[in-house]
């Protein structure tokens, strides 16, 4: 039987900073925001208490323990800077526990919806599934693209990230940010780049479409960056361009 990762916090918070406090740790806040960075992660339920306005409690739900201990890992300084941030809005916090919810499926793949797609690395150790249909292709000939592919370009599509589910090899994705708000996530093991996801906007993912197992509907839209592009490589099909972005 799988078993999700719980996370449990109690926060007594100043009176005068209430607001602020559900605003950055509700469903919709800067806690949600860095955790939908890390693949894994479930949701976040955020309680007051109704006898003492001022005590909250947080419930964080992941697919596993690894899952956690591989965010904190990734994104050990982003979480030390948010915490820093939210000092001033508590008198006390405390954690609860950590717990373990027995989930009925007995495989990992049994914990996720009805995929529309499926994908995984080149040595097969990552898996994931798209519930969701990925958006329109984008052909990127930057260099920063060609250095990750080892290719004249990269075909990404963006999905939701609540949409991407890792299915196996959570703990082969390595994240590496290549540029200052954003991160690349690759299989560690044999080098596949699985996705990207910026900070800025931690709710899309952009997937590597060549790691897409299935035969998809959408089709590519743009090329981009074509200034970038290697001098040994022909564009020769119809796509809009843009030398940039």
């Amino acid at each position: 039987m799988t078993a999700l990762y719980v996370s449990l916090w109690e926060f007594i918070v100043e009176p005068a900073q209430a607001e602020e406090f559900q605003r950055l740790y509700g469903p919709s806040g800067s806690w949600v925001a860095l955790f939908r960075r890390a693949a894994g992660y479930i949701d976040t339920l955020l309680l007051r208490d109704r006898a003492d306005p001022h005590r909250f409690l947080t419930i964080d739900r992941w697919n596993s323990a690894d899952a956690h201990r591989a965010f904190r890992a990734a994104f050990s300084r982003e979480y030390a800077e948010l915490d820093a941030r939210c000092e001033d809005l508590t008198v006390r916090e405390s954690a609860l526990g950590e717990f373990s919810a027995p989930v009925t499926a007995n495989r990992p793949e049994e914990m996720i919806p009805t995929p529309r797609y499926t994908g995984g690395c080149l040595c097969g150790g990552v898996g994931y599934a798209l519930s969701a249909e990925p958006g329109p292709i984008e052909v990127c000939y930057c260099q920063m693209c060609r250095k990750a592919s080892g290719g004249p370009l990269a075909t990404n599509a963006p999905v939701a990230a609540a949409a991407f589910h890792v299915s196996a090899g959570l703990e082969l994705l390595e994240g590496y940010e290549s540029s200052p708000g954003e991160r690349r996530f690759f299989c560690r093991r044999c080098g596949s780049p699985i996705y990207s996801q910026q900070a800025a906007r931690p709710e899309v993912l952009r997937v590597r479409v060549g790691t897409i197992n299935e035969p998809l509907n959408v089709r590519p839209t743009a090329s981009y960056y074509t200034g970038s592009r290697c001098n040994w490589w022909e564009i020769h099909d119809a796509l809009p361009r843009f030398e940039t972005e």
